[in-house]
This record gives structure tokens, C-alpha cells and sequence, in this order.
């Protein structure tokens, strides 16, 4: 049987998990788990373009999962997607936007005060997507993505004695992988 979604405008709603890795003086991980909303217009029978928002926790992936600091993060995009095979369950999609995040750190002594800032850059993910019939109108959506998040990272000292500030901007590039599981209508 086809995807009875071909040709036609559809929503997912899924749970996402991503599982990144980064370079910050030594490398490390992270991870988010949350969920996905998409809305997809049919360009032609087996191409389709959309747009979402992705709303997740994100947390350091440091063994300490009870304890860890969690941070809000989330992802407004623009979606692209196409069907692959006769049956048209198979199908490559990618994602392109802009996230929001907002994470600060830092310490302050006598002698200095150090700040850390991490805030929203660009995200990009592209997927290998299955689809499953569950019924006429309903499809079991199963994803797994390669996905690249971008944060500005701002970091401020300044000192007391002499007075003097020094900042330094740089881009911390997130890359690592996701799945998806979500139902489409």
C-alpha cells in the first residue's frame, strides 16, 4: 500500500533526542531530549517544504544525569523533504533555522570576575525518514538525523586591580546525532 500522504499537506508531532559532541578546551558531549512539531506543504507529488519549532532540555552528558544542569533550548526552521522509492515510505529531509538558548556561567574573586556565555545560533539536521502505516490517514514516522547546532559563545573578563575588561566572541559548533519517532496527519 503507498503513503496515503503523498501529494498531500501533513503535520508531525515527534520526540527528538540528539546526542552531540564539542570542542571546549578538551572534548565533550551533550545531549537534548524533546519534542518537534512540523507543518509540511506538497510542492510537487513527492517533494514537500514546511516549517516547525523544536522545544527541548539540553544537558551536559557528564555521568551525572540526576544532577545535571538543564537548559532550555529550542529551534525554529525551515523543512525540505523528499520521498524516495516506489512506495514512497522512504524519504530524505533537512532542516534549516535559527535557535534559542541561553546559558551563563562564570565565577568572581577578589582579583577577577569571569563570565561565560552561551546564546542561540543556526541549527541543521538531515534525516533518513521510514514511514509506517498505522492507518488510512495516520503514519508512524521513524527518523534518524545528523545534526549540527551552532551557539555564540561570549567570554568576559574582567579585572579589579587594574581595572580592565578583555572579551573574546567565538562560534561552538555542536555536532553529533538524533531520532526521531512522531506521527504524522
Amino acid at each position: 500500500m503507498p503513503n496515503p500522504k503523498i501529494g498531500k499537506n501533513e503535520t508531525e508531532v515527534s520526540v527528538v533526542y540528539l546526542l552531540d559532541s564539542y570542542k571546549n578546551y578538551a572534548t565533550r558531549s551533550s545531549q537534548a531530549l524533546g519534542g518537534e512539531v512540523v507543518y509540511r506543504w506538497s510542492l510537487k507529488k513527492y517533494t514537500k517544504a514546511g516549517a516547525g519549532f523544536l522545544i527541548a532540555a539540553d544537558f551536559p552528558n557528564n555521568g551525572q544525569a540526576l544532577h545535571a544542569e538543564v537548559i532550555p533550548y529550542g529551534a525554529m526552521f525551515a523543512d525540505f523533504m523528499q520521498f524516495l522509492g516506489s512506495r514512497q515510505k522512504w524519504s530524505m529531509s533537512g532542516q534549516i533555522g535559527y535557535s534559542i538558548y541561553n546559558r551563563e556561567s562564570g565565577y568572581d574573586d577578589s582579583t577577577l570576575k569571569y563570565t561565560d556565555r552561551l546564546t542561540g545560533g543556526m541549527y541543521y539536521s538531515i534525516s533518513l525518514n521510514y514511514r509506517m502505516i498505522i492507518a488510512k490517514k495516520v503514519l508512524l514516522n521513524l527518523s534518524s538525523s545528523l545534526v549540527l547546532r551552532n551557539f555564540q559563545n561570549t567570554m568576559t573578563e574582567e579585572f579589579h586591580s587594574p581595572p580592565s575588561i578583555e572579551e573574546n566572541k567565538e562560534v561552538q559548533s555542536h555536532t553529533g546525532f538524533g531520532f526521531k519517532a512522531g506521527i504524522v496527519f
